[in-house]
């Protein structure tokens, strides 16, 4: 059983399923995953916000519930992702003067920096998110990893501010609240996803990673080790169901079902002569042209990846040059998809797979936990795990969320109770 001063624990909320992880740091700062659980959500969740409060209350708990079996631990606390196009990023740079003569800067001059960063002019409605800092300036010296002891008279920092509609988040955080866990804090789930993807290697030289869920297509921009450019499209793989639903006049249950077993992006590979046998609405089954379900999904994912490129050039400052992209999310299984990547946007692409960690549950190396679809929850535990230890690498947390009702306190003494009476231990 874990000691719970260790324990770490992360809820994926997502368009179609419920990830619950919890995962204990060694004493040798690694991370072993020991309780999972997933719980489907077909309904209740819709381009990343809730739109079915208590179906998404119901399926939190049945995630949590699971998870909390395997690790034999209640989960109290978690780190959270948030995605939808409801977070926007903003490029800023405040200044701070050093009074009153030159003089070294401390914990206490970085702390007034961060706080004069989520003091910018939001949109209307918006709070801070996240701040992403990217480098730091003291007097002339420019592009400072962390000036801390330096010596000088004014310091101002470059960083990409996340903020998002207070209204969805607020009302995630209740959902999560009333399934009996409190929010630990936020982050938003490309950058997430981003930490259990990336090598040191790739961030540094640019990388750009794009998490292709089910209802949402996240996508986070590294440059230098720094994420320059962020954002979320409000369909995923999802958009292709549709589009054979409209094609074919199949149900939506077959198109997931065909998106599955036949789809593949790589055409010159499927033989002219090759059908399908879909069921049509209203009765009845039809024969289509596997070459025609197939190009009609590879259209779609190239439209996809092209918007993501367009949206994250359009937040660019300053040029960047693309030298990978890295896939993951649920839609990322799809046949070619690697393939597909490359072409829209002119650079290698390779296939997600989450690194540095270890699955005692050995839940997510087997369906219905596709390994590639955990990124974003495994993120969530390692930016967990660097905040425990006093290091948040090139991230900081800017949201604060509320204080758990006294509702929470009691759910959470009943767990401590139950986990004193074995209730969570196997016969």
């Amino acid at each position: 059983m874990m000691a719970s001063d260790t324990l770490l624990s992360a809820l994926d909320v997502g368009n179609s399923r419920v990830l619950a992880l919890m995962a204990e740091v060694t004493p040798e700062g690694e991370l072993v995953v020991r309780g999972a659980g997933m719980a489907p959500l077909p309904e209740g969740m819709e381009a990343g916000q809730v739109v079915g409060f208590k179906s998404v209350v119901e399926r939190i708990k049945e995630a949590v519930q699971e998870a909390e079996t395997s690790a034999r631990m209640p989960m109290e606390r978690a780190w959270v992702s948030v995605a939808g196009t409801y977070v926007v990023g903003k490029n800023t740079n405040p200044e701070l003067p050093i009074a009153p003569r030159r003089q070294p800067i401390t914990a206490k001059d970085l702390q007034r920096l961060w706080d004069a960063a989520r003091w910018q002019n939001l949109p209307p409605g918006h709070v801070v998110l996240n701040v992403l800092p990217h480098d730091f300036t003291l007097d002339d010296q420019e592009h400072l990893v962390n000036p801390e002891g330096m010596v000088g008279s004014r310091l101002s920092m470059n960083a990409l501010v996340l903020s998002s509609k207070e209204g969805p988040l607020r009302t995630l955080e209740k959902a999560i609240n009333d399934a009996g866990v409190a929010v630990e804090g936020f982050l938003f789930a490309p950058v997430a996803a981003s930490l259990a993807v990336l090598t040191p290697e790739e961030k540094a030289l640019g990388a750009l990673v794009v998490d292709f869920g089910f209802g949402t297509t996240n996508f986070a921009l590294w440059h230098r080790s720094h994420v320059v450019a962020t954002g979320t499209l409000p369909f995923g793989a999802q958009k292709l169901n549709d589009d054979l639903v409209q094609l074919f006049g199949t149900t939506f249950q077959a198109a997931e079902e065909v998106k599955k077993s036949k789809v593949t992006l790589l055409l010159d590979t499927v033989d002219e002569e090759e059908v399908v046998l879909l069921p049509v609405l209203g009765g009845g089954t039809t024969k289509v042209s596997r070459k025609k379900v197939c190009t009609a999904a590879a259209a779609r994912v190239a439209e996809i990846f092209q918007m993501v490129g367009m949206a994250y050039t359009q937040q660019l400052t300053r040029d960047v040059r693309l030298l990978s992209v890295v896939l993951c999310g649920g839609g990322s299984y799809l046949e070619g998809i690697e393939a597909q990547a490359s072409a829209v946007f002119g650079c290698p692409a390779r296939l997600g797979e989450p690194l540095a960690w270890q699955d005692a549950t050995s839940c997510l190396s087997q369906p219905p936990f596709p390994l590639r679809s955990a990124a974003c929850a495994l993120g969530l535990l390692h930016f967990g795990s660097q905040t425990s230890q006093g290091r948040v690498g090139p991230l900081a947390a800017g949201l604060q969320t509320r204080k758990p009702s006294l509702l929470d306190r009691l759910l959470s003494r009943v767990k401590k109770l139950q986990k004193e009476e074995g209730a969570y231990d196997h016969p």
